[in-house]
């Protein structure tokens, strides 16, 4: 194993071979969302990994949930539960509605080479509707529709229940202030038009 010379000022990176040793319990890989994914491991555990990047801390932020079962009478649900004990859930920003008008800049259709993303405004927020195809298979899915809801002045997160809930979502603005591309799960859609 080796680490980074602390006098550096190039950013590196290392390959840490005790981590890495448990991938070959690893079942399955799934995209649940643009930034989500589910893992399956060989002794049936599914763990869910959502991340983001948090600009102003300048780090990814992953959080790691587990599908457990409850019982409760003689009903069983499964249900998500975050792995509080690891410390890596950051508290949730406080969504807010915006008007129409700050919304509008926002609002259109945005392109990646697995499909389009489009943007509606909706009730002081954005409703987020995605169509991805696999570039190796070529098999399209289309995504349940998210509503986002602003969290910063170019920051969304998801708000709808669902696999992509607190997903992050940000813009990047161009020299004339209009949006240049959508970032989502570190993936960026160039802006085309106000569909």
């Amino acid at each position: 194993m080796s680490s980074p010379d602390p006098q550096s000022t190039l950013r590196q990176s290392y390959v840490d071979w005790d981590e890495l040793s448990g991938l070959d319990r690893i079942a399955a890989i799934r995209q649940a969302g643009p930034n989500v994914l589910l893992v399956e491991t060989r002794d049936s555990r599914e763990i869910k990994i959502t991340a983001w990047f948090d600009r102003s801390a300048a780090s990814y932020i992953a959080e790691f949930e587990r599908l457990m079962k409850i019982t409760i009478g003689d009903q069983h649900v499964r249900v998500w539960a975050l792995d509080h004990e690891l410390g890596l859930r950051k508290e949730r920003p406080t969504p807010r509605r915006l008007s129409d008008d700050e919304l509008g800049r926002f609002a259109g259709r945005y392109e990646r080479p697995e499909g389009p993303i489009i943007l509606t405004i909706s009730d002081g927020g954005l409703t987020r509707a995605m169509t991805l195809t696999d570039p190796l298979e070529g098999k399209t899915e289309h995504f349940p529709e998210d509503r986002l809801e602003a969290v910063g002045e170019r920051e969304f997160i998801v708000v709808s229940e669902g696999e992509t809930k607190d997903e992050r979502v940000d813009f990047i603005l161009g020299d004339d202030g209009a949006p240049r591309f959508v970032r989502m799960g570190g993936r960026l859609a160039d802006y085309k038009d106000q569909s």
